[in-house]
């Protein structure tokens, strides 16, 4: 068993020092390798540290191909459990808060247990599911949930002209459960 504490990963500009990763890993080795690594950040600018490469694939919807051909080049023998929390996330232009990203790998599938952050406009969203990799389609299955805010309080009227709406989404291999909504006037 290898166990790395304190661990301290931050990027070599001079201009991103405010971004540090601090966690600990832990490696059990044999025939079959057990990794568990569990990190946090004050802050982290994705935007930056991804690249425009990596931005381009994200916006034209190739992310699941990203995932794909990571899960595709683990070892066979290896199972990976990992978590990440940034108090603040920037990406896309915006800033999320609170982001939690809990995950379990291996070669064959990627388990996301929580994906959650705090949206603009005081929303939150919460993400869990499981992720099959392919060679000609790669699969996305799980629960999405929002939680809008809407300015009404328990038990009071929604404003003049506000309401509710609902809805229902999916397509190939992602559903999403009854969506509720409130709305503001």
């Amino acid at each position: 068993k290898i166990s790395l504490s304190e661990i301290e990963i931050r990027p070599a500009g001079v201009a991103d020092q405010g971004m540090m990763l601090s966690g600990n890993a832990n490696f059990v080795l044999g025939k079959h390798i057990k990794a568990t690594a569990d990190f946090s950040a004050p802050r982290v600018d994705f935007d930056a540290l991804a690249g425009a490469g990596a931005r381009r694939l994200l916006r034209d919807g190739d992310g699941l191909s990203l995932v794909n051909g990571l899960l595709a080049g683990l070892p066979e023998a290896i199972d990976l459990r990992s978590s990440i929390k940034v108090a603040a996330l920037k990406t896309g232009g915006e800033v999320l808060d609170n982001v939690l990203l809990d995950i379990s790998a291996n070669r064959n599938a990627m388990r996301i247990h929580e994906l959650s952050a705090s949206l603009p406009g005081r929303s939150r969203s919460r993400f869990e599911g499981v992720f099959f990799p392919g060679t000609q389609y790669a699969e996305l299955a799980g629960t999405l949930a929002l939680a809008i805010h809407s300015g009404v309080s328990a038990g009071q009227n929604p404003p003049a002209g506000g309401g509710q709406v609902g809805g229902r989404g999916g397509g190939r291999g992602f559903n999403l459960p009854p969506l509720l909504m409130e709305t503001e006037a």
